[in-house]
């Protein structure tokens, strides 16, 4: 069972900008919440450039690197596993949902 996050998309509400960490780790740059959780949970993360991460595959037996991860110019969460899991399967393990993939509802 994964671990309880300080971030979450589970209220359907966006944080306020300034509770947005900005993360030397994992790139430098402020992030959506959804993203950080997802990138907490993987193993062997590691920055591949503006808005993209690689990790292991939390699916199957992974030994190097095979999920893409990235972020959509609509702020949704891109997952592409090489060896072909899906991304519901990889939601599934890491204790999420696809929705949580995704941006909250604008409401207005």
């Amino acid at each position: 069972m994964a671990t309880k996050l300080p971030y979450s998309t589970d209220t359907g509400q966006a944080p306020d900008a300034a509770s947005v960490p900005s993360l030397r780790p994992f790139g430098g740059w402020p992030m959506i919440p959804s993203l950080f959780c997802l990138l907490l949970r993987l193993e062997a993360v590691r920055f591949a450039g503006t808005g993209r991460w690689i990790a292991r595959c939390p699916a199957h037996a992974d030994r190097s690197p095979s999920l893409s991860i990235g972020e959509g110019e609509d702020g949704r969460v891109l997952l592409h596993c090489f060896a072909g899991c899906r991304a519901g399967e990889i939601c599934a393990v890491l204790g999420l949902e696809l929705r949580d993939l995704f941006p909250p509802p604008k409401r207005g």
